[in-house]
């Protein structure tokens, strides 16, 4: 498991959180499903015949700031990490502040375009 998260530059929880559900998680541009043992080719193909209902867990994030009364859209980011990166902050915080409507350090976080 630490080999994994290693590999994908996460926690381990993450790992644990993706694990045999049908949650992907992005490896480069693409979509990884993670299993805790080899599956039969009868649930390759299962898997293959139900992709569209694969989801990925990844979640965009909109950052906002108030200007002047008005909140106005800083930045958006394609997921909670990359955000967390670049803001130098953590993917708890911003999950912590993402849709409250509450600010932190004067940066509003939707998931959505506002």
């Amino acid at each position: 498991m630490q080999k994994a998260a290693k590999y994908f530059n996460v926690d381990y929880r993450s790992i644990l959180n993706h694990l045999n559900t049908k949650l992907a998680t992005r490896k480069g541009d693409k979509l990884v499903l993670l299993f805790s043992n080899e599956l039969t080719n009868l649930e390759k193909q299962e898997l293959l015949k139900n992709k569209q209902e694969v989801q990925n867990e990844t979640t965009a994030v909109w950052l906002y700031k108030i200007i002047n009364e008005e909140l106005i859209l800083i930045n958006t980011f394609g997921s909670k990490n990359l955000s967390a990166k670049n803001l130098k902050m953590s993917t708890k915080t911003i999950t912590k502040y993402l849709d409250t409507d509450k600010y932190y350090k004067g940066l509003y976080f939707y998931s959505f375009e506002k």
